[in-house]
């Protein structure tokens, strides 16, 4: 087919959002929408090439997956093997392990459904993993496993045929993707099912222009602009709560298709994306693509306090400047049959492949230092001891079972994680309490919080849960959150607020004054506070402060107070409005004399970012004994 300069161009419109959305910058939010805009490029150049060949009778499968291997495999295996060695210096046990075990999965392009199966692609915790972005290439080499083998059997054959089941597999998972976001419990970010149609609508790009059809020349400067206007839209207005991939993800991808379909190098836009410029960052966009992420991931883990924007405007240019080395002696090479043989390629592939793997495999079951064993010790006890490790989310009574239960705990896995603390309490008091628990959860009278932008019925259980085991029984009530999630009311309408802003906190206020209105209940209500968080939390930094010993952890902990004054002002100042609610504050018990501890006598007080460990529970519940001990 021949060349379009404009294609590399738009390349570089995806590429240069997807690096600026994972470097953090706020007004680049919706700059994951690049990877949607590389897969209608995918489609459409690829299937271009399969039917052009298909038709001329010199397509093989062999020569296909010849082609792949040397696109995709080399810049990759290399970026694993460099990846590895830093791995080693800057990861703790945990995040080797989950480092060790991605190695694995990419070769094989399975990493996409390793990382769905670990966290959803917005957290904060994905910013430290240095292989996440290689989801997108296991969606495409999925796809290619069997898009070739379609085209080989119907192109040549059934032409319109083919579009029609093209057509038809695109509507599908188009519905499938609209479907998953509305209806299932989990993101499905990840998941080919949920993107195959957009690979597929390049598919019906090259379909549509093998036929020549063009428009009047009027149109062709209207229709590339708007396809523009519609990817940068994209690119600064949708954001983590956008419903992804769903039918707004036809916003970019049918922008890309209108780029694609009339952006020739006559029209206004296809001049701008034929400059040297544009041209130049296509060319090497995949390898741009592939380094960024270990750069921002590695320089996350070392630098654990977080990255100024300065930080992040040199480690964008240098994933440019390692992109072009990657490019130049790495791709490019490798890319040229008369320099390696299909079987050289093929051979090299498989061995490299194999040490990556068999390297992954010793790390994730033999690389223990012996002089870090006191550090590993801490961290991997911390990690094994979660305030509510061994306890189940649900219904339970715990503590001196003979007795009655004299209060409730209720709340979310930051509930869960105080009923340690609260059992070896209840058992030395010789008292008894009821858990309702459920992992993500908090349903209040008229309230409720969003998982993955919509509303959990399984959450709206809880609430009649509540209503018959504590608010019929007339027991006091403790309730434990982390109150950071979007609110929504239980219908499902998104309020657009949460608890850290004015209108989230009268809505919560005013559930819990529900609460104590309820008939017949004339018991007290306990709201426990966040615990603290930092940035040195956020990127478990503090892991990585005991594992290398960089200065004092606790001296390294700087609590983010703003949001926690606000937070802890707002829950004081309605307890005191009330003589039946009361306040617990953890940062009373983890911040004594203002300064936070993370270690308290070689003690780890956390288990993650955002959860106390068993020890840093107890020291919350023994600083706020004499009030435990007055709910009946």
């Amino acid at each position: 087919m021949q060349y379009r300069r404009e294609i590399d161009g738009l390349r570089a419109l995806a590429v240069v959002p997807v690096v600026l959305f994972h470097a953090g910058y706020e007004c680049f939010k919706g700059g994951f929408i690049g990877v949607d805009v590389f897969f209608v490029i995918s489609g459409y150049l690829i299937t271009s090439i399969i039917a052009a060949e298909i038709t001329k009778g010199t397509f093989s499968l062999t020569g296909f997956y010849d082609r792949r291997i040397r696109r995709i495999l080399p810049a990759l295996l290399f970026l694993m093997i460099i990846c590895i060695p830093f791995s080693l210096l800057l990861m703790v046990p945990s995040e080797l392990r989950e480092f060790s075990n991605s190695l694995i999965t990419v070769p094989f392009f399975i990493s996409n459904i390793f990382f769905f199966l670990q966290d959803d692609y917005f957290t904060t915790t994905t910013e430290t993993k240095p292989l996440l972005h290689t989801w997108s290439l296991a969606v495409e080499e999925q796809y290619y496993i069997f898009f070739p083998i379609f085209m080989t059997i119907f192109w040549a054959v059934r032409k319109k045929v083919t579009t029609i089941l093209v057509g038809v597999f695109a509507v599908v998972s188009l519905g499938l993707a609209e479907w998953a976001w509305r209806t299932l419990e989990f993101s499905s970010f990840y998941l080919t099912p949920m993107r195959v149609w957009e690979l597929l609508i390049g598919v019906l790009i090259a379909f549509y222009m093998m036929e020549n059809r063009l428009l009047n020349s009027r149109n062709l400067q209207l229709l590339p602009t708007i396809g523009m206007a519609l990817i940068i839209y994209s690119i600064f207005s949708f954001d983590s709560s956008t419903p992804y991939p769903s039918v707004y993800t036809l916003i970019p991808t049918l922008g890309t298709a209108l780029v694609i379909l009339y952006g020739n190098s006559e029209t206004y836009v296809g001049k701008l994306l034929s400059n040297k410029l544009f041209v130049g960052i296509g060319l090497i966009s995949y390898s741009v693509y592939l380094w960024h992420q270990p750069i921002f991931a590695f320089s996350r883990l070392w630098i654990v306090d977080g990255l100024s924007g300065l930080h992040m405007f040199l480690l964008c240019s240098l994933s440019f400047v390692f992109a072009y080395v990657s490019w130049k002696y790495v791709e490019q090479p490798f890319r040229k049959e008369q320099k390696f043989t299909r079987k050289q390629i093929f051979l090299s592939a498989l061995v490299v492949s194999s040490i990556v793997i068999l390297t992954s495999i010793a790390m994730r079951y033999g690389i223990i230092k012996g002089q870090y064993d006191k550090q590993f010790n801490y961290i991997n006890e911390a990690e094994s001891t979660y305030g509510g490790e061994g306890y189940d989310f649900g219904v339970n009574i715990y503590g001196h079972t003979k007795s009655s239960p004299s209060f409730v705990l209720y709340g979310d896995s930051h509930a869960l994680q105080y009923i340690s603390a609260l059992e070896t309490f209840a058992k030395k008091n010789k008292i008894s309490f009821l858990s309702i628990t459920k992992s993500a959860c908090l349903s209040l009278p008229g309230i409720t919080n969003l998982w993955n932008n919509k509303v959990r019925d399984s959450c709206l259980v809880q609430l009649e849960i509540l209503r018959e085991k504590a608010l019929a029984n007339n027991l006091p009530i403790m309730i434990a959150h982390r109150w950071i999630k979007m609110l929504a009311k239980p219908e499902g309408k998104n309020i657009k607020a949460t608890i850290l802003d004015l209108e989230g906190q009268r809505l919560i206020f005013d559930s819990i004054d529900k609460l104590l209105e309820m008939k017949n209940y004339s018991n007290d209500i306990v709201i426990v506070g966040n615990v603290p968080t930092s940035n040195l939390l956020k990127e478990g930094g503090y892991k990585k402060c005991v594992f290398r010993r960089q200065g004092n952890c606790n001296e390294n902990f700087e609590p983010k107070m703003g949001e926690a004054f606000s937070l802890i002002s707002s829950f004081k100042e309605h307890s005191n409005k009330n003589r039946r609610i009361f306040f617990i504050d953890p940062y009373k018990a983890l911040c004594p004399d203002s300064q936070c501890i993370v270690l308290d006598d070689d003690k780890l007080v956390y288990s993650d970012h955002a959860h106390l460990s068993k020890y840093g529970a107890s020291l919350v519940i023994e600083d706020n004994r004499l009030l435990i001990l007055s709910l009946n």
